[in-house]
């Protein structure tokens, strides 16, 4: 329990800040010249999400790694703030640019809408602002 609260401390500590950034339509790039941008997302945010519903979502996503290496993340948020990520997965990714689809589940919770987070982030930062997002409505059944 210990060794999952301390990893989650650290994902929280990578992955809060990106919280604040805006939905971009072009690739989220810094000065490092690392960037991310969403291309396909199943299912698409034009669909509403259900409470109760369990989604199987796919995100493929075109990466620059400008470093020797960092990390690629597909973060699942609900609207509010104060809660735990509904889902998430991380891949460590080397120099260079790809294109890679992450793929996570979950169930719709209580809420407005659901928030998908594309972080990427450079071998050894505390933090990142690199990241490309989309959120879907959220309805009752």
């Amino acid at each position: 329990m210990r060794q999952f609260a301390t990893g989650f401390v650290l994902f929280l500590a990578t992955t809060l800040p990106v919280l604040c950034v805006a939905q971009s339509t072009s690739p989220s790039e810094t000065s490092s010249g690392s960037s991310v941008k969403i291309l396909t997302i199943a299912p698409d945010v034009s669909e509403s999400l259900f409470i109760g519903q369990r989604v199987s979502l796919a995100v493929a996503v075109e990466y620059t790694m400008a470093k020797e290496s960092g990390t690629l993340s597909l973060v699942v948020q609900r609207g509010e703030s104060g809660f735990q990520p509904l889902a998430y997965v991380t891949e460590v990714v080397q120099r260079g640019r790809e294109t890679t689809t992450l793929k996570v589940s979950f169930e719709v919770p209580d809420t407005r809408a659901i928030t998908i987070f594309t972080p990427v982030a450079n071998q050894g930062d505390s933090h990142t602002y690199i990241v490309d997002t989309r959120a879907y409505n959220v309805r009752n059944k």
